[in-house]
């Protein structure tokens, strides 16, 4: 779920996260180190890729 949001919405201000690059480093097939992997490259990709304007 944490993947499918940053890409959507971009990671405005993120900072870096504990662990995540150690358990997407990881290698194999599973959904935990998948979804790791994921939502690195998402959060990599930065603000502005997906970012919707929202009109208050």
């Amino acid at each position: 779920m944490a993947a499918d949001c940053t890409e959507r919405c971009g990671a405005v201000g993120a900072g870096p996260m504990a662990g995540l690059s150690a358990v997407a480093a990881r290698g194999g097939s599973s959904q935990l180190v998948r979804q790791a992997v994921r939502l690195q490259a998402a959060r990599e990709q930065g603000a502005g890729s997906a970012a919707v304007d929202i009109v208050p």
